[in-house]
């Protein structure tokens, strides 16, 4: 596979990886809908599949220790459930994401899985950053689609509950637009 090298890159050169996260991948119909939304707005170049973030993260050493770490985790939380809050649509320079409603599993998820990746990697996010529940619908948003994306919202349906029964690991090779995003590992949740 060619790499995609993203000159503002967190680069582990050892694995190739620009960055790592923790991820819940959106489950049907939802996960549909953002792929109708990337269509509407012509934005057909996105490396990441429709998720719920649970933390971001780069440079680790071992990654057979980031998954050990990952598997004991899985096994004291269970899956959860969210939905999107309709009043937490941001749109910045970044893009776009929704807000998720944050439960107590969903929480507990997130913090477990910082304090497991706290030893094994580096950090993108300071400890005084709040977690924010979200999913990140268009990253990078390009000049031409900004105007269409508060329009092609209205036209998708992100309501009704997610249950999240799995988390991945994954690696994304260059930029978020045009790179390549690989999942490395799946859990189940058993907790």
């Amino acid at each position: 596979m060619a790499m995609l090298i993203d000159p503002d890159a967190l680069l582990n050169v050892k694995f190739g990886y620009r960055i790592y996260g923790v991820m819940a991948h959106l489950p049907e119909p939802q996960a549909g809908e953002v792929r109708k939304f990337h269509k509407l707005i012509g934005a057909d170049d996105l490396a990441t599949k429709p998720h719920c973030s649970i933390d971001n993260f780069w440079g680790p050493d071992s990654l057979d220790d980031v998954k050990a770490a990952l598997a004991k985790v899985i096994k004291a939380n269970p899956p959860f459930e969210t939905e999107v809050d309709a009043e937490g649509t941001r749109i910045g320079e970044w893009g776009c994401a929704l807000t998720l409603r944050s439960t107590p599993a969903h929480l507990a998820l997130h913090e477990a899985v910082v304090a497991a990746m706290k030893p094994v990697t580096k950090r993108i996010y300071s400890d005084d950053t709040p977690y924010w529940p979200h999913s990140t619908i268009v990253l990078n948003a390009k000049p031409e689609e900004f105007p269409k994306i508060e329009p092609n919202l209205a036209k998708i349906d992100m309501s009704g509950m997610m249950r999240f029964e799995s988390i991945e690991l994954i690696g994304r090779v260059g930029p978020a637009r045009g790179g390549e995003y690989h999942v490395l590992e799946s859990w189940k949740l058993e907790g």
